[in-house]
């Protein structure tokens, strides 16, 4: 009696494996959104404080801005 050597998996495994996976997607989809949002408040303030600082620098070397490049405390989240 000698047993054929199997290759592959059982139709079980492929089961269970789809089975962990559709479970860890649907936790981890709902929380995706989140993470977009906080991704875009953090390079606006990013981008913000890019432009506050280039304001700065050029307040210091005396040079004018246009009136448009002007920031605010609040524009940049620094006043609250």
């Amino acid at each position: 009696m000698t047993k054929a050597r199997r290759s592959g998996f059982t139709l079980i495994e492929l089961i269970l494996v789809i089975l962990i996976i559709s479970v860890v997607t649907s936790i981890a989809l709902p929380r995706l959104p989140d993470f977009t949002g906080a991704r875009k408040k953090e390079s606006l303030r990013t981008l913000a404080y890019g432009i506050q600082s280039l304001h700065e620098y050029a307040s210091f070397k005396k040079k004018a801005l246009p009136s448009s490049m002007t920031l605010t405390s609040r524009s940049t989240g620094r006043g609250r």
